[in-house]
């Protein structure tokens, strides 16, 4: 008898409602006939069972007749649960989220695989820190001496955690590499003249990161890391690369004229060339900015 009460008032409570085809609506008086269930109401979730899985190839802790699950042929094919563990050791784990039994893997399928973790990295020329970032690794700016003609064109961001290997004893003098120096001051004010070029490689979370020369502001939906001036050697000096340096540069370690790879603004020249002088300014400082999206 209270069985029977405890079903009628279900079935009250809940608007149950059994169509002509079988289908079994709740919430709705006109249950779709292509489903077994049809939940209607416009303002409710499904909320199916919360368990906590152990990993994707153990079926505990379902349970039949109270007792556990095993072997997984008893499965039935699709069942569907929301796993409310962080559990199991990889590829094997599982996480938050809702999960189906696969009969055929006899296995744990994630409905909603979880988010892919993406990150990407830059160098923070001119600081030895990663303000708003995580810290890969910090160091010094190094690269060819700005009177030799060989050697690599490239600045670096090397270590200030060297690991060497099989030293050859005195100098070789093959390529070579040497630290750099600011020479002029940031037109901003900012004057670390003889100061020595700092760097840090900093990731992100974001799936790109670029450096955009000429202005110093993300374009819309981007996030900024930092902004500065486009900096190299002069146009009389051997070449190296044009990098992004921050104006708001660590505190200097060094101020010692060691003259290696040298640092300099970059000026435009729209007076002569192909630069339209309606947009740059003949002489301006060459702004630049890193940005993430």
């Amino acid at each position: 008898m209270k069985q029977t009460l405890l079903i009628f008032a279900i079935f009250a409570f809940n608007q149950v409602v059994v169509a002509q085809s079988g289908t079994v609506g709740i919430g709705t008086n006109m249950p779709d006939s292509t489903a077994s269930l049809d939940l209607g109401a416009p303002d409710k979730g499904f909320l199916p069972n919360k368990v906590a899985l152990n990993s994707i190839i153990d079926t505990a802790p379902i349970s039949k007749d109270g007792v556990t699950v095993t072997p997984a042929i008893e499965m039935p094919d699709g069942l569907l649960v929301y796993n409310t563990a962080t559990a199991g050791t990889a590829p094997d784990n599982v996480v938050p989220g809702y999960y189906a039994w696969n009969s055929v893997s006899s296995s744990w399928k994630a409905l909603s695989p979880p988010p892919v973790q993406v990150s990407s990295t830059y160098t923070h020329w001119g600081r030895n820190d990663c303000p708003g970032a995580d810290l890969v690794y910090s160091g010094y700016a190094a690269g060819t001496q700005f009177n030799h003609t060989g050697s690599g064109a490239n600045t670096l961001c090397i270590t200030d955690a060297p690991v060497y290997q099989d030293i050859i004893p005195g100098a070789q003098n093959l390529s070579l590499i040497y630290g750099t120096e600011y020479e002029t001051a940031f037109p901003s004010g900012t004057d670390h003249s003889q100061a020595t070029g700092v760097c840090a490689v900093c990731e992100v979370e974001y799936a790109n990161t670029i450096m955009i020369p000429a202005t110093n502001t993300c374009p819309v939906g981007w996030t900024e890391q930092y902004s500065g001036y486009v900096m190299s050697t002069t146009y009389q000096q051997e070449k190296s690369n044009y990098v992004c340096v921050d104006d708001n540069p660590s505190a200097p370690t060094s101020l010692a004229n060691e003259n290696g790879n040298l640092w300099y603004t970059t000026e435009t020249r729209s007076n002569t060339g192909s630069l339209p002088s309606s947009i740059y300014v003949d002489g301006g400082e060459l702004t630049c900015v890193v940005c993430s999206k």
